[in-house]
């Protein structure tokens, strides 16, 4: 029943966005750190520390609020394959200038060989 009780109560919960009560409050997660939009950043508090924002709830007073949260995982995984689809383009780049450059540094080498291999035999 205290189940209940509890849910109803996070249903019932007045919405704050910008409430302070966290600070003489004990509180209670409701929803994971998302990363804001431009919007929210100009409009709720919790946005303007990290850029990422996560519903929270206080305990006694029953405000729904939102919080400033270190990260969101999606976005720090996005950002990590971005850098990792970045550094396998460099590689590919890099390989290919390499492998251009060995070519014309060969044929360069081979028109040097046969010059010489021409003028000895003659």
């Amino acid at each position: 029943m205290t189940k209940n009780n509890k849910t109803s109560s996070v249903e019932d919960a007045r919405m704050d966005v910008n409430s302070k009560c966290w600070k003489t409050e004990e509180t209670r997660i409701l929803g994971e750190c998302i990363h804001c939009r431009e919007f929210e950043k100009q409009k709720i508090d919790g946005c303007l520390e990290t850029g990422n924002m996560q519903q929270m709830l206080c305990t006694t007073s029953n405000i729904k609020f939102y919080k400033s949260c270190p990260y969101v995982v999606e976005w720090e995984e996005k950002k990590f394959w971005m850098f990792e689809g970045m550094m396998l383009i460099g590689l590919i780049f890099s390989s290919f200038v390499v492998w251009y450059r060995q070519r014309q540094l060969d044929n360069i080498f081979y028109k040097k060989l046969q010059k010489q291999v021409e003028s000895d035999t003659v």
